[in-house]
């Protein structure tokens, strides 16, 4: 396993990026170096290319890709590259791979990820831990909410995040 390369997958994409936000702030790097790529939308060599490329002005930069499952149906060059790269990656460079589900073991990019990536499982929550869920995330960021206000939120959003 490297320490560098983390899969964080579930289905839940709020519960998701609340872990990534706070895998990024575990890690201490300054904004300027998070880089973020949607492989839908993004070209897969561009991030790869950030990914070899060393960190300026810092010890270490984050890059978070989406979509990596896309991977699979390019060019075996491009499938290459990137398996390459998960093996031996950049000491430079925390890569975090946000994936709803994880990739089959029996595909080219799963078995590379899942013998060098830590695997995080976000799992969902149940809905009784939605009250003190939301008290937290309100205090997490100095404010106070009334249990009154909690139940309030929570039906008017129809518990969905």
């Amino acid at each position: 396993m490297n320490e560098s390369i983390f899969v964080l997958y579930g289905r839940n994409e709020f519960l998701l990026n609340l872990m990534l936000d706070q895998k990024i702030e575990s890690l201490h790097v300054d904004p300027f170096n998070i880089l973020k790529y949607d492989l839908l939308e993004s070209s897969s060599d561009d991030a790869l290319e950030d990914l070899q490329t060393v960190s300026f002005f810092a010890e270490k930069k984050v890059i978070v890709v989406k979509n990596i499952h896309v991977l699979e149906t390019q060019a075996d060059s491009i499938l290459l590259a990137w398996k390459t790269y998960l093996e031996k990656p950049n000491p430079d460079v925390v890569l975090i791979i946000i994936l709803e589900e994880l990739l089959p073991e029996n595909s080219q990019l799963g078995k590379v990820l899942l013998k060098h990536a830590y695997m995080e499982k976000v799992n969902e929550m149940d809905k009784k831990e939605y009250p003190s869920f939301v008290r937290s995330f309100f205090q997490k960021r100095g404010y106070t909410i009334t249990d009154q206000a909690v139940e309030a939120l929570l039906e008017r959003t129809n518990m969905d995040f």
